[in-house]
């Protein structure tokens, strides 16, 4: 009943609702009846006893507006905000099992508890049968008075905004599904406290299971106090300048009790604003790129290995590109050359040593990048000091993932006889 619901107030409410001429119904989140009004088990042909405690789906089964019917009831859970039906079809059933036919409107408005949360929907239904058979007639043609036919333009008018409402809602529904399942994580905040009013499914795997609706950052991410975010956030509401980060550590708990974990993140604090350009809240976007930072410094440390590795070894070692530019030249190619490496990077070899095409250092190069495989050679070579001087060659074939050079590049390894 409503009195065991609503505390008591010096105004009796639940005798007002009791007594009302307009019908009115009580439904649980669940959508479960818990209380309803005379007006409404009247306009309905129910007993109080039959309703309380089914869902309003099982009280009225309907194949032509239980669908409608959920989605506004389902739209006021979401939203919190009151919901309107101007015009639904939904028949239900009389006492002699028959069925009949009806029209109805109706308003949803969320009743809060203490903490904000959706304790009851309150329903107000108005039975539009009437309106909609004298619609009928009109178009048909028969005959009805003025204030027939003003009645029947007000229901038109009504259908047609039920219409538009329901493509508004379907559109709404898409958007929700694709910011749902974006792979970035994002979040709405309104308000100068900075209220979650909508965040995706990203967004929770980032920050672990956690009550986020209707909570302010600071009370939902305590974590971060320290770590310079609320600060952010609060001059990009204040300023109404956008903040973009790249690769910005954060320690993060995954859920309200877990460990915190060092991430980096890439996201933007882009403000909202209202027509007048006022800031009303901040959309935040983002990727946590923990993963790719960490892969980039395991390569960046292979790399530093193995180049440490190629300037200790005593053969003169470089590398070039698909383009025969020189990637890497080792200290000893430096000596046995004469030629800073500085001067070398970025030049093509045949430049810096020419080299006819049929040359058998050339053809070893070609060799070596279309065949897939090392190509050894010795031949005499005036680089390799003053004079010709006997010199052994291996060209190695590399691909992209090679630390040595680009892809499809040559890795040549030399030594002086």
């Amino acid at each position: 009943m409503l009195s065991d619901v609503l505390p008591s107030q010096n105004i009796d409410f639940a005798l007002i609702f009791a007594h009302s001429p307009n019908p009115y119904v009580l439904l649980d989140p669940n959508f479960v009846l818990v209380d309803m009004n005379e007006a409404y088990l009247r306009v309905t042909m129910r007993d109080r006893a039959a309703l309380v405690g089914r869902t309003m789906f099982e009280a009225f089964p309907n194949d032509s507006g239980a669908s409608e019917l959920r989605t506004s009831l389902e739209r006021v859970l979401t939203t919190r905000e009151v919901d309107h039906l101007p015009l639904i079809r939904y028949d239900i059933a009389r006492p002699d099992g028959g069925i009949e036919e009806r029209y109805w409107s109706a308003t949803h408005t969320p009743l809060l508890d203490g903490s904000g949360a959706i304790a009851l929907i309150l329903q107000h239904t108005v039975d539009v049968t009437e309106l909609h058979r004298l619609r009928s007639h009109a178009r048909l043609g028969a005959p009805g008075s003025a204030v027939a036919q003003i009645e029947t333009d007000v229901l038109h008018r009504a259908e047609a905004v039920s219409h538009t409402n329901r493509l508004l809602d379907a559109e709404r529904l898409r958007l929700r599904a694709l910011f749902e399942q974006t792979p970035g994580f994002m979040a709405v905040l309104t308000g100068p406290a900075h209220v979650f009013e909508l965040f995706n499914a990203a967004y929770l795997d980032l920050v672990g299971p956690r009550d986020l609706f209707g909570r302010n950052v600071r009370e939902a991410l305590p974590e971060l106090e320290d770590q310079t975010f609320f600060g952010l956030l609060d001059e990009v509401y204040a300023t109404g300048r956008p903040f973009i980060g790249h690769a910005v550590p954060v320690l993060l708990r995954r859920g309200a009790t877990g460990e915190a974990s060092l991430l980096h993140l890439d996201f933007i604090y882009q403000p909202i604003t209202d027509a007048s350009g006022a800031v009303t809240g901040i959309f935040v976007q983002g990727h946590d790129v923990s993963e790719r930072l960490r892969a980039e410094e395991a390569l960046a440390a292979s790399h530093a290995q193995m180049s440490e590795i190629l300037e200790s070894i005593s053969d003169a070692f470089y590398a070039i590109d698909a383009q025969d530019r020189f990637t890497y030249v080792n200290r000893k190619a430096e000596t046995l050359w004469g030629r800073p490496r500085d001067g070398l990077i970025g030049q093509i070899i045949w430049d810096v040593f020419d080299r006819s095409p049929d040359s058998e250092i050339r053809r070893a190069h070609v060799r070596a990048a279309l065949l897939g495989s090392a190509q050894r050679l010795e031949y005499f070579s005036e680089a390799l000091g003053a004079g010709s001087r006997p010199a052994s060659t291996r060209a190695l074939p590399v691909s992209r993932s090679s630390s040595a050079t680009s892809p499809n590049g040559t890795a040549t390894r030399s030594g002086a006889s």
